[in-house]
């Protein structure tokens, strides 16, 4: 058995001396490859859509406190609007609202941002609730 082992590249003892039972052979081989490019799956356009789903987020929020019959809901709207984010708002039976928006990560972070400072006093707790894209809205609305 010990005359099967062949020393290799600085010294290192191999059970062959065979150039593809190398440690690396495999990688040499994948990257001598020329690449194919895949029209659906490796386009330019397919591979910005991927890396923009992994930025997209949902948000949940509730709103307590005076957000009830002051235009809390079309403020909400607007912003969403100005912003590319898609989903509902609308008022609970609690005198709560509620708030389900998807869009890029940032714009839910200023959407968040823009509702304190649009709505000042009115907004007494806000329940926030980051979760996964799930791609469901097509746009923004108030829901009765």
């Amino acid at each position: 058995m010990a005359s099967a082992l062949r020393s290799g590249r600085r010294g290192r003892r191999f059970k062959s001396g065979h150039p593809d039972h190398e440690p690396f052979a495999l990688l040499r081989f994948i990257f001598s490859r020329p690449v194919l490019e895949h029209r659906n799956s490796c386009s330019r356009t397919g591979l910005e859509e991927v890396l923009s789903k992994k930025m997209k987020k949902r948000l949940h929020v509730y709103y307590e406190g005076s957000v009830q019959g002051v235009g809390f809901r079309f403020t909400v709207e607007r912003i969403a609007s100005e912003l590319n984010i898609v989903g509902w708002v609308k008022n609970l039976p609690d005198g709560k609202v509620e708030l389900i928006a998807e869009g890029q990560e940032n714009n839910l972070s200023e959407l968040l941002t823009q509702i304190k400072d649009n709505t000042p006093g009115y907004i007494s707790r806000d329940i926030i609730d980051w979760q996964g894209y799930k791609g469901e809205f097509k746009d923004f609305v108030i829901r009765f």
